[in-house]
This record gives C-alpha cells, sequence and structure tokens, in this order.
C-alpha cells in the first residue's frame, strides 16, 4: 500500500501505467481491435516495464520484502522493532502485485476475447480484480485460496536476502509513519 497526502493507493504504479494505456494509446472503444494489434503489443510491454522496472529496479527486491515485513508487522498488532520485524513473512496479501495478477489477466481477456474498448475493459477489470484483492486480503481459508497467485508472483519481486542493518536504518522512518498515521487516523 502506497500513502500519499492521507490517501491510500494500491498498487499505483500499475493503476498509472494502465491509465496511460486507456487514455492515450488505446484506439476508439468503437473500434474492435483483432489480438494481435497494437494494443495486446502495448499490454504486454507494460506487464514487462511494471514486473522488470518497478518490481526489480525502483523498488529492488529486498526492499519490497522488508517493506511487507514492516506493513505485516504493524498490521498484526505487534511491537515494531528490529526482532519482530525479521520474523514476519515477506509476502503479504495486500501488495499491488496481487492485484495485478487479476487485473492484467482480467483486462487481456476483456479486450482479446470479448472485444471490450480498452477504457471499458480497464474499468471493468480494475473493479473485479480489487473485489478479487479483497478476498485475497481476508484471513481465513478463502483469503489464503485468493492469494497464492499473489504469493506466487511475490516469491519472484521479494527477496529475504538483506542484512539486519538495513532493517535497523528503514526502523525510525517507519516508526515515524506510524506517528503520522496515528494523528491522521485520530482526527477522522
Amino acid at each position: 500500500i502506497v500513502y500519499f497526502n492521507n490517501s491510500k493507493f494500491i498498487g499505483s504504479e500499475l493503476f498509472f501505467a494502465m491509465m496511460i494505456n486507456a487514455l492515450f494509446i488505446s484506439q476508439p472503444s468503437d473500434v474492435v481491435t483483432p489480438a494481435v494489434g497494437n494494443d495486446l503489443f502495448f499490454t504486454i510491454f507494460l506487464i514487462v516495464f511494471y514486473f522488470l522496472i518497478f518490481g526489480f529496479l525502483f523498488f529492488t527486491r529486498k526492499n519490497h520484502a522488508i517493506e511487507h515485513k514492516f506493513v505485516m508487522c504493524y498490521k498484526r498488532g505487534k511491537e515494531v522493532t528490529v526482532d519482530n520485524v525479521l520474523s514476519m513473512p515477506k509476502e503479504a496479501p495486500r501488495c499491488g502485485g496481487t492485484l495485478a495478477v487479476y487485473l492484467i489477466p482480467i483486462n487481456l481477456v476483456l479486450q482479446f476475447v470479448f472485444n471490450f474498448g480498452s477504457n471499458q475493459s480497464l474499468f471493468i477489470a480494475f473493479i473485479l480484480a480489487f473485489e478479487l484483492f479483497l478476498l485475497a486480503s481476508r484471513e481465513d481459508w478463502i483469503g489464503t485460496v485468493f492469494f497464492y497467485p499473489g504469493w506466487l508472483l511475490q516469491q519472484l519481486t521479494t527477496s529475504d536476502n538483506y542484512p539486519r542493518e538495513k532493517v535497523e536504518g528503514y526502523l525510525p522512518g517507519f516508526l515515524e509513519f506510524i506517528k503520522v498515521e496515528r494523528l491522521s487516523t485520530s482526527r477522522e
């Protein structure tokens, strides 16, 4: 989850890339696009761009795992200490990758099987994917089933191979984040 100006954005990089496709690249919705057209090429490009650039370069696998561990520690109500953070899993159900695992295939099916225009397919795909994402966030067997595709993706986009000092370095910043979040939620 990415916080910006007290609002929550989930998978904001992917959503931004898909909106670029829908708003600037796609053909008008009354034109049926064949599956081998430019939209398919661009959609594949977006998938590669998201997973290679955002998954591995900007938010490295190690930082991605540390972020998950901090969030999991906080969400489970444990005191945020280095040892508690390190004991958390590197996979998190509310990761934007879990949303992407559902959003991209649903969007592709709507565009290239059912011939929806890019704008319509993105809108419908985002609604359906977000509902599946919410199911994956549940704390029961249903959540486990729906989180599994996201868990598989996070095996590629997260890594536990980082020094303890890195977690110690991020701890003050995350504790400051907690203070700010508590202040913002106490005002609501």
